[in-house]
């Protein structure tokens, strides 16, 4: 499977375990299973200085730890001002250290910076229509990728939260209008996403033409 990202696919083993503050994470042996599926009640990153960012979706909170594993900032709390959280998802670190946390309850991604300041707000494409996020990704370069279920596309912005690329998912003969699920980047940062509804990855290129579309019944 892809490990640290968002799209996980592949044989999941037993036991998943994560570092300090993270949810041990167990699936029967054997099982297939793709993004999306959170084994108890929290997502994990880890930083490129050593830290975790713990993401609890029950408690609208995030929780962020230093390399030595000590509590170094603690944000959220229910509520849709900024800030705040709604039933927050995945979160992926960027290049600086920050992580945007997916708000899925507010229809947004918030990116906090390890003191737990929000650095920037994306919640709308670039056509001002509010998203519907489901999964993100952040590239090398510092830009969010947004899988928006409600619109059926992907939307990337800069890394103050500001669209720059949107493109629609390709169509599929008998589902013209298709909503992605959850959205990884491959270690050359093309996206590789799934899709709700069918067993489906598939891979776009920079242009937002599909590449490669994997079809495979054993997928949950």
């Amino acid at each position: 499977f892809l490990k640290g990202t968002t799209l996980v696919l592949g044989v999941a083993a037993t036991p998943l375990s994560s570092l300090v503050g993270c949810t041990e994470y167990t699936a029967p042996e054997g099982t297939a299973w793709a993004a999306g599926v959170r084994f108890g009640d929290a997502d994990c990153a880890f930083g490129p200085d050593g830290s975790t960012v713990e993401v609890v979706f029950d408690e609208h909170l995030v929780r962020r730890y230093d390399a030595g594993g000590s509590l170094r900032s603690i944000v959220g709390g229910m509520g849709s001002e900024r800030g705040e959280l709604n039933g927050p998802g995945a979160v992926a670190f960027d290049p600086s250290g920050d992580a945007w946390v997916l708000d899925l309850g507010n229809r947004r991604v918030q990116r906090f910076d390890a003191d737990g300041g929000v650095v920037a707000v994306a919640d709308t494409a670039d056509d001002d229509r509010p998203l519907r996020p489901s999964d993100i990704a952040v590239d090398d370069q510092g830009r969010l990728w947004i899988a928006d279920a409600a619109h059926g596309r992907i939307v990337v912005t800069n890394d103050r939260g500001a669209p720059r690329t949107v493109f629609p998912l390709a169509t599929d003969g008998d589902a013209p209008y298709r909503s992605p699920r959850a959205l990884a980047l491959q270690s050359d940062g093309q996206p590789l996403v799934a899709t709700h509804g069918k067993p489906v990855i598939e891979r776009y290129g920079y242009d937002g033409e599909l590449r490669t579309r994997i079809v495979d019944e054993g997928l949950t």
